[in-house]
């Protein structure tokens, strides 16, 4: 199936937000998830990373600059029709909206 949505997904040193966006979108398989983590933290990072490897997320270390570097970065990596930018504290209640893209 091709990817309908990719999700961009900024994070730092929070693996359980960040876990929860991915249960969000990870069960949609019209979605891709990238992840750009910047995080500092080597546990939080582990954690992540490791989180990203399981469920075949493609997992980036992130730009060390200003946030808005790191969301242009993951930008470029955009190949589906719709994206959205989904930071680590922000997550949808339902997929819904998904319909209306497909």
């Amino acid at each position: 199936m091709t990817k309908l949505l990719t999700v961009l997904l900024p994070t730092y040193n929070n693996y359980e937000l960040f876990m929860r966006v991915v249960r969000s979108y990870s069960k949609d398989s019209r979605v891709e998830i990238i992840v750009s983590d910047d995080s500092d933290n080597f546990i939080e990072k582990k954690h992540i990373s490791t989180l990203c490897e399981n469920n075949n997320i493609k997992y980036i270390e992130g730009i060390k600059k200003l946030p808005c570097e790191n969301w242009n970065y993951l930008l470029e990596m955009v190949k589906t029709p719709f994206f959205v930018i989904n930071h680590h504290d922000e997550f949808p209640s339902n997929l819904d909206f998904l319909e209306c893209l497909d």
